[in-house]
């Protein structure tokens, strides 16, 4: 073992927008391969794949609809992974400096595992180049599993299904200087 590391990943990405009167369209999507080397080499290729339509109701409060596409091809282990998912939200401005943000989103996985999640945002302008963001989201993922038993003297056998639930919160706070 020469103790040698290596880590090496080539990204492509790109997106279009369209701006009509009271409509965005967009659609963006990303290629990414990835090669580490560590005590052997360990492969992988994803796309993902996106599009979002936004309807701008008023000057304060839109709402929007999109999907995202995700594959991840693990090639050193032969696996590939999927996952599709769609978000609604809105966004609306009660007050001049001030941004709310809330969404829904779902989506299956290749592993048969369901998701769901809540997210909200808030972003204030304190001055004319400072704003603090807050965000947080609460996500389930629904993963089930079947088993089927067999008695051994006797050719019955029965199955079960389960779904164990894993719940998970994130947030974060930020304060942004932009010029």
């Amino acid at each position: 073992m020469s103790g040698d590391a290596s880590y090496s990943a080539h990204k492509f990405s790109g997106d279009i927008v369209l701006y009509l009167d009271n409509i965005d369209i967009s659609a963006d999507s990303s290629v990414k391969n990835t090669e580490y080397n560590f005590n052997g080499t360990i492969e992988s290729s994803a796309v993902t794949a996106g599009g979002e339509i936004s309807f701008n109701i008023t000057d304060s409060f839109s709402w929007d609809l999109g999907c995202l596409y995700e594959y991840t091809d693990y090639i050193t282990y032969g696996y590939t992974y999927t996952k599709n998912s769609i978000r609604a939200g809105i966004v609306t401005v009660p007050v001049n400096n001030l941004f709310m943000i809330f969404g829904a989103s779902g989506g299956r996985d290749s592993d048969k595992i369901s998701s769901t999640s809540f997210d909200a945002g808030l972003t204030v302008k304190l001055f004319e180049h400072v704003k603090l963001s807050a965000a947080y989201m609460f996500s389930a993922d629904f993963i089930s599993s079947e088993s089927i038993s067999s008695s051994g003297g006797r050719r019955s056998s029965s199955s079960s299904k389960s779904t164990d639930t894993e719940i998970t919160h994130t947030g974060n706070v930020a304060v942004s200087l932009y010029f």
